[in-house]
């Protein structure tokens, strides 16, 4: 049985030397009947793991053609402001006789509020004589009642005493005056009874 095995295996080798030594000629039938040929080969392109994440694009804003206002020389314009005796800048008169006319707001819907009138005399009982008079139309052609009321001024504060040590320090009529409102006529401009 062994020659038997020896027999069968060297006709075997014998059969795939053949087969090899037929099948290595390119022009053989038997290369193309057992094998599928290969498609014709190209350059090995490797893609990414992970594709880059797209490009954003960039915000393009086009903005419509700005109309430039005309030229303005406010230098002039704030050298012809009518004056007080002190030669500062009468705003109320200014107001008065239309040289400025303030817009309500800038929102384009924005309305005149009304004036109010009434006059509020503020007096301390240290210095009696020296009462301070608070013009409501003054102040309501410029401002709304919410300017001051109720973060400066409460509605009613009928026995309020205040000093300039405390509108020094940015209190009551002290939040806008000296800072961005210089009171016309100086010391007159409040103190209306004060004798010249």
């Amino acid at each position: 049985m062994k020659g038997f095995q020896l027999g069968l295996l060297s006709m075997l080798a014998t059969l795939a030397g053949g087969v090899m030594l037929v099948g290595c000629n390119p022009q053989s039938p038997l290369l193309t009947s057992l094998f599928v040929p290969l498609p014709p080969s190209t350059a090995v392109q490797k893609a990414p793991r992970h594709p880059p994440p797209p490009k954003e694009q960039p915000i393009i804003i086009v903005q419509e053609d700005v109309i430039k206002p005309p030229d303005v020389d406010w230098s002039a314009i704030y050298q012809a402001l009518p004056r007080d005796k002190k030669g500062v800048v009468d705003w109320m008169r200014a107001l008065d006789e239309k040289t400025i006319t303030p817009k309500p707001g800038i929102a384009a819907d924005a309305v005149d509020a009304k004036i109010k009138d009434g006059d509020i005399e503020f007096f301390n009982s240290a210095t009696p004589g020296k009462t301070a008079t608070f013009r409501h139309a003054t102040h309501t052609q410029w401002l709304s009642c919410k300017n001051c009321h109720s973060a400066v001024f409460k509605k009613s504060d009928e026995n309020l005493q205040f000093t300039h040590d405390d509108m020094d320090a940015g209190k009551y009529c002290g939040a806008c005056h000296g800072k961005v409102v210089v009171v016309p006529g100086g010391c007159y401009g409040c103190h209306v009874k004060k004798k010249a």
